[in-house]
């Protein structure tokens, strides 16, 4: 996600859930430590989200610590391997967690790999990454960040009753909506997109009600019956007449394509009509 789009936020709702082993928007979590290593907050900020969102017994790795957390391109790193056993850890960010340069593929190649070897000892591990301000769904740096990671997601703001992500600058608005879903690459079934408010006074991100609930739901109960078996085009035109989704074919592809295979599975027909 962007910078300041709420990442920190999510990651310590996420710690304290798992740590927990409480729901997190509607998802169950399996409990076990966690560590939250932060490179990057000032220590004044991360102690006053942990205690908005009332977080015990996650252990915060800061770099006011005596013993700092050690970047992942020194020899140090492997302290990280005396963390418990089991442990999700949680580095904020990938940016601050290392001293290269984030465009070579070497050193995404260099932090994943180590990345790796922590998750080959029983540990599961979630790095926040920065995204361009031109496309909410490509890291900075060098695609090795996703190319070698197990699992992307992307958190991004979407436009209300527009059915589409935003590229709006600037600071994250208070109550404007933010998506979270699969990103370019996953080894895992995907799971449906969460959509989000930030309500920082309050709990941190709050759930909010899917843009295009009602046309998906629509589509679901026309594609399950008379639409079962109709192709891309004629579905598009048959929700143009009735009135449903979004007007733009692309926009309208988009929710198809949001759609595929946890609401409804298309494959290819003759001439590659889908």
């Amino acid at each position: 996600g962007r910078s300041g789009i709420g990442k920190t936020w999510l990651s310590l709702m996420l710690a304290k859930a798992v740590q927990e082993g409480r729901p997190l928007f509607g998802m169950s979590t399996k409990a076990c430590p966690v560590v939250y290593v932060d490179y990057e907050n000032p220590l004044n900020v991360v102690v006053d989200r942990a205690r908005r969102l009332d977080i015990r017994g996650v252990l915060f790795w800061h770099l006011s610590a005596e013993t700092p957390p050690p970047k992942l391109d020194s020899r140090k790193w492997e302290l990280f391997k005396r963390l418990p056993e089991g442990s999700l850890i949680v580095f904020d960010t990938s940016r601050a967690s290392h001293g290269m340069d984030e465009n070579d593929s070497e050193a995404a190649a260099l932090v994943m790999g180590r990345l790796k070897e922590l998750r080959e000892l029983g540990h599961d591990i979630v790095l926040l990454h920065h995204t361009t301000k031109a496309d909410d769904q490509n890291s900075k740096g060098s695609t090795g960040w996703y190319d070698l990671a197990d699992h992307t997601l992307s958190f991004c703001r979407v436009r209300r009753g527009s059915f589409e992500e935003t590229d709006d600058g600037g600071a994250l608005d208070p109550g404007g909506l933010l998506s979270l879903g699969v990103g370019k690459k996953t080894r895992f079934e995907p799971p449906p997109k969460i959509f989000l408010t930030l309500e920082p006074g309050e709990e941190g991100l709050v759930p909010a009600e899917s843009p295009d609930q009602a046309a998906t739901d629509a589509l679901a109960e026309y594609i399950a019956g008379a639409g079962c078996g109709r192709n891309q085009s004629e579905i598009i035109d048959w929700a143009k007449e009735a009135g449903i989704g979004p007007r733009m074919r692309g926009s309208f592809i988009s929710l198809l394509n949001r759609g595929e295979g946890t609401r409804w599975r298309s494959h290819k027909g003759m001439r590659g009509a889908k």
